[in-house]
């Protein structure tokens, strides 16, 4: 770094070449993850889609299932 840059300048611009390159890895990884949660969300919505035609006794087992596991 150059000596005429005052200590307190030389931080700042450390720091926001960290933040630089924490938020490019942060937004490289959400690149990754939006798909997945893509899929969850679709999983989910499939799920609710079904649930809604279950018979009283099919609803009644899920439920079962949820409390117990």
């Amino acid at each position: 770094m150059h000596p005429c840059r005052s200590a307190k300048v030389r931080k700042i611009v450390q720091y926001k070449r960290r933040a630089s390159a924490l938020l490019a890895r942060y937004e490289g990884s959400m690149a990754q993850i939006s798909p997945v949660r893509h899929r969850a969300e679709r999983l989910r919505h499939l799920a609710e889609e079904l649930e809604v035609t279950l018979t009283p006794c099919e609803l009644s087992e899920l439920r079962r299932v949820r409390r117990c596991g």
